[in-house]
């Protein structure tokens, strides 16, 4: 298992209009349009939070299903590191968000802890 995305990974990503995501290994899916989330680099996701706030440093995991030619599905485990709401990194964070920001619960940076395919 990986822990970066690589070009497929990020292309099968961008082909998706949802993803989904699981705050515990048996809590229900939570499905989100894609806009809510940002690939900030092959390490890291952008989650623009219109849920409950999420604790920092806890472990999500995402999953993106709508197969294509190239995989069925993607899946990563991510750590949550909450963005203080006027910081730079918070700020840098909502310009790649098409929504008003004051939509938001909060905006947090997911780290990719694996990435498992099919």
């Amino acid at each position: 298992m990986s822990t970066l995305l690589s070009k497929l990974h990020v292309r099968f990503i961008q082909t998706q209009t949802n993803f989904s995501f699981q705050r515990a290994p048996n809590a229900k899916n939570e499905k989100l349009p894609l806009s809510q989330l940002y690939i900030k680099d092959s390490g890291h996701f952008y989650f623009a939070n219109t849920l409950d706030v999420l604790e920092d440093s806890s472990t999500l995991t995402l999953s993106f299903k709508e197969k294509n030619d190239y995989l069925a599905s993607l899946q990563c485990d991510v750590s949550v590191e909450t963005l203080a709401n006027g910081s730079d990194k918070y700020e840098e964070a909502s310009l790649f968000f098409q929504e008003d920001a004051s939509l938001f619960t909060e905006i947090v940076c997911l780290t990719i802890n694996t990435i498992s395919t099919k």
